[in-house]
């Protein structure tokens, strides 16, 4: 058998996890004692004190879990607050498309005080006070009296106008209503496909803390392997039972455990950083493990063929839905805009409360009201010329739309299938690996119990400490990659979405 550097082959086990699960595995049994002269020997350290490492960290009243994490990060994401401005400005979008079928109405008032000019003379008139008008009888007295026009200084004026816009009703402001309905709509899908992102983000970063604070565990039990085995080669140095090489070895072997250690550690202490980042919490809090990853977890149900599940995802994942919304509020403006093509009708009214009143001749100083009322047909050819460009800007935006859906679509079928690859392979290698770490279990009792009694090589105890801490690398990357597995693949589903 070739030998292996421990610190190599623990840092490969580190950085490349394998998807497995084990469960607690039996204690081992004690070692004899050394016959013959040296030191009593003492017993062998079991499995147990490894699993009672792990059940002191796992599952602690009051500890952070997985669901509690996503809520407190969903709450205080920034990206979230974000995406609920734009959902508030997109409802506010929509008040004022509402707003917009209101005739316009305008009130103004104004008061101008004028130039004095002459009265305008046009001569004089003949007339026959207290006769009616018609012919008049013989000897009906006449009188000539001059015509003139006033010249009025003050000119005070309020005015209400009325305008319906009736071509605009049935051509611009439904489509824009529409536009602005859907644009809220995929604003709100919006807003809460990124909630549920930032919750799976959450969880996926709460397992990946969890990793890497039981990685220390194992890296600490790895060192702890690493000073039995000096202690052993240094009891058999001393009755020429091992050579001063195999001491150095170990001594090496123990240098690079404290390297793992320190590493894991490191590790460790960057993932609950991220994990305060991520809730927005002070960083000197003291997080515990409130899950128990070592628990099994139940098989999840409607697993079928892989087309089946990627149809179930387009038809839940709020991404896909808000685009289509989209898609379909820029089709409806580009309906609207095309309305530029066509005249305008309008219905207008009009109150004029005046002093003069300018309908009224020969002006007269008091207030008087008139009104009026009609419709108008309007119509800008030069319009025609910037319609066209915002309708082909808008027929442009539609297929921009239609192209994200397609993408999202593709890329959606990609994540679906990868989610469900990597939990087929996690749960399988929960089987597997089992198996695996109980024979690295017994296999270093073993290789330990013939060291001890002369009967095995410092390198061959070296390689079964290796592949114990290896198998159990695997056994704790196993029950994480499986919870991860399946918060990836309930995500890309959409089975996370909430239902009313």
């Amino acid at each position: 058998m070739l030998p292996v550097r421990p610190g190599l082959a623990l840092l490969v086990a580190l950085s490349a996890p394998a998807f497995a699960q084990s469960p607690s595995s039996p204690p081992s049994a004690p070692g004899p004692q050394a016959s013959g002269e040296g030191p009593e020997r003492p017993e062998l350290p079991t499995t147990e004190s490894f699993d009672a490492k792990l059940a002191a960290q796992l599952g602690q009243p009051g500890g952070l879990t997985a669901e509690e994490t996503a809520r407190r990060a969903t709450s205080t994401s920034v990206e979230v607050r974000g995406r609920e401005a734009e959902l508030e400005a997109a409802e506010a979008g929509v008040s004022q498309a509402l707003a917009s079928f209101v005739p316009r109405l305008s009130v103004t008032a104004g008061y101008s005080r004028q130039s004095y000019i002459a009265p305008q003379a046009f001569g004089t008139l003949v007339t026959s006070p207290g006769n009616p008008a018609g012919p008049l009888p013989p000897g009906a007295p006449l009188e000539n009296v001059p015509l003139a026009i006033p010249s009025l200084q003050n000119q005070t004026t309020v005015r209400a106008a009325l305008t319906v816009p009736v071509s605009d009703y049935l051509l611009r402001l439904s489509r824009n209503y529409a536009s602005a309905s859907a644009s809220e709509t995929a604003a709100r899908y919006t807003t809460q496909a990124t909630q549920l992102k930032v919750a799976a983000d959450a969880r996926v970063l709460y397992y990946s803390w969890i990793r890497a604070a039981l990685q220390s565990t194992v890296a600490e039990a790895s060192l702890a392997q690493a000073k039995d085995h000096l202690t052993d080669a240094s009891r058999a140095f001393a009755v020429g039972g091992a050579s001063r090489a195999d001491v150095l070895r170990v001594e090496a072997q123990v240098a690079s455990a404290e390297l793992l250690v320190a590493r894991t550690a490191n590790l460790r202490n960057l993932q609950a950083e991220r994990l305060h980042t991520a809730l927005h919490e002070p960083g000197t809090q003291e997080l515990t493990i409130g899950e128990d990853v070592r628990e099994t977890l139940p098989p999840l149900p409607g697993l079928g063929s892989p087309e089946g599940l990627v149809e179930e995802a387009r038809g839940h994942r709020l991404e896909i839905q808000a685009v289509q919304e989209a898609a379909s509020a820029a089709r409806s403006q580009a309906k609207g805009t095309r309305a530029g093509y066509l005249p305008r009708l309008d219905a207008v009214g009009d109150v004029t409360y005046a002093n003069p009143n300018p309908r009224y001749f020969p002006p007269e100083p008091e207030f008087k009201t008139t009104w009026s009322a009609g419709v108008q047909l309007s119509w800008t050819p030069t319009e025609a010329l910037t319609t066209r460009g915002a309708a082909r800007a808008a027929d442009a935006r539609v297929a921009q739309w239609e192209a994200q859906r397609a993408v999202l679509e593709d890329g959606l079928r990609v994540e679906v299938i990868q989610a469900l690859n990597d939990l087929r392979e996690a749960e399988l290698a929960s089987q597997t690996t089992q198996r695996g770490l109980s024979s690295s279990e017994e296999a270093y009792r073993v290789r330990r119990l013939l060291f001890q009694n002369g009967r095995a090589t410092s390198t061959e105890l070296t390689d079964a400490e290796a592949d114990l801490t290896r198998a159990r690398f695997d056994a704790v990357n196993a029950r994480i990659d499986l919870r991860l597995a399946r918060v990836k693949l309930l995500h890309a589903l959409g089975r996370d979405v909430p239902h009313s």
